[in-house]
Parts: C-alpha cells; sequence; structure tokens
C-alpha cells in the first residue's frame, strides 16, 4: 500500500489479522505503527519513509518478534545502534534483514552499545541468513549486524556502505562465515587481494563473490586466473565481474 493514512493502517490492524506479509510506502510522519504489533500472523514486513522512533515502529517489532522472518527498512530515519542491537536480540526468527537509503545517527553511542553487547556477551542476528546494506552505517554497526550472524548465506553491502580489508578482517576474526555462499561488496575501493584471500581462508562454501576485480591489486585477468584455480582444485568459489550482473 502506498500513502496510506492513519485510518488505512488502523482498518488493517482491525480487518486483516490474518495477513502474513505487509508493505507500507511512502509513510507520513504523523502515522502510529505500534498496533501492527497485534497482527499475529505476521512474517514478512516492508516499511518505506517514517522516522523509527516517532512512528513507534520500534515497539510493533518487539510484539512480533517471533514470527517476523523478513524485515525492509527503507528511506527510514531516527535510527540508531541502540535500535539495530534491540532488533539483532529479540526478533528470534528474523532471516532476512535489508537496510535501503536508511539514515543511522552514530558517534559516541556506537562504541557504548559495542562494549555493551560484549559485556553481557549478546549474540545478535543469530537467525538472520541474507542481510542486504545500503546505508550508510559506521563500522561499529556493520560489525553488530554482522559478527554473530553465523548463519549468514548471502551478504550484499551498497555504494553507500563503506567497508574495508581492515573491517573485512575484523568481521571474519569475529564470524568464519562459514555459511556465507554469495557476496558482494559495491563499495571496494578500500578492499584488496589480502581480504579475498583471508576471507576465502574460512568462508568454504563462499560460492559467489560479485565485484572482485575492482578491488585492490586485482583486475579482470586474475579473476580468471583464480576461477581456474578454484576449479582445478574442486573448490566451490567462483569471481563475477560487476558488468555480467543486472542491476
Amino acid at each position: 500500500m502506498r500513502n496510506p493514512t492513519q485510518d488505512d493502517i488502523n482498518k488493517i490492524v482491525c480487518s486483516c489479522q490474518a495477513v502474513t506479509e505487509l508493505e507500507l510506502r511512502c509513510l507520513n510522519g504523523t502515522c502510529k505503527l505500534h498496533r501492527l504489533g497485534v497482527l499475529e500472523n505476521l512474517k514478512k514486513l516492508h516499511i518505506s519513509g517514517p522516522n523509527y522512533r516517532s512512528s513507534n515502529l520500534n515497539v510493533g517489532l518487539l510484539n512480533r518478534s517471533i514470527t517476523l522472518t523478513d524485515l525492509y527498512l527503507e528511506h527510514m530515519t531516527g535510527m540508531d545502534s541502540c535500535d539495530l542491537r534491540t532488533i539483532g536480540q529479540y526478533l528470534k526468527s528474523l532471516e532476512n534483514l535489508t537496510l535501503m537509503n536508511c539514515c543511522f545517527s552514530r558517534g559516541l553511542m556506537d562504541r557504548v552499545e559495542e562494549r555493551r553487547s560484549e559485556k553481557k556477551q549478546l549474540r545478535l542476528f543469530t537467525t538472520l541468513k541474507s542481510l542486504n546494506i545500503s546505508s550508510n552505517i559506521s563500522p561499529s554497526q556493520f560489525l553488530l549486524l554482522t559478527g554473530h550472524a553465523v548463519k549468514l548465506t548471502r551478504l550484499q553491502t551498497g555504494l553507500s556502505c563503506w567497508l574495508s580489508t581492515r573491517l573485512l578482517s575484523h568481521l571474519v576474526r569475529l564470524n568464519h562465515l562459514q555459511n556465507l555462499e554469495y557476496l558482494r561488496i559495491d563499495y571496494t575501493s578500500d578492499l584488496c587481494a589480502a581480504a579475498l584471500f583471508l576471507l576465502l581462508k574460512t568462508a568454504r562454501s563462499l560460492e559467489t563473490i560479485v565485484g572482485a576485480e575492482t578491488w585492490q591489486d586485482m583486475d579482470q585477468r586474475m579473476c580468471g586466473d583464480l576461477n581456474n584455480v578454484f576449479r582445478r582444485y574442486h573448490l566451490p568459489h567462483t569471481l563475477v565481474s560487476f558488468h555480467s550482473q543486472i542491476f
């Protein structure tokens, strides 16, 4: 539903109790979403437009923490590291998460949340299988999302998500990504060949790596040579160029 009003949302809650998938686009700033939490069968939720906290979406998500498997947040404002930690801690069935053009505040609280999670030994996003980040998040927020996502099979980051060799190395130390099958990183200017080899050392199920030809010290010819080596030793990996993908 596009441009829903508060009355539209209330009608959905009252008359569509059996709904399992819900998409609300271009929400205005006055809509309140906490009542979505009463939709007991809701598994997939796509929300676009509102402020995360002023819309009370955080309340609705917590009330559906057991059933929700897919969450797509687009053009969302008003989120920070604490909100990410809460989603990762309480949405126990979440398998697919997309953060598209969302605005995350960051700063001192990033490190506070990271230390709080470490102190409590929280394991966040442990059921997550697919993660797509096309938002400008901080390194600590990226690790918050991925550091304990041991079931992750698909990871994709857009141009607005800055990812460096150092950050990827830190991730591999936290999470060996043993179940990862697909990797696409669009912002590659701070990635190098060493990061690729470090990743392949632990992510042994990784089948598809998109765009490695744009990493530092890499090119199309080298990717072709590596693919020949992978085939020779019966390894599952394949380096796929950006040009071969449909954007």
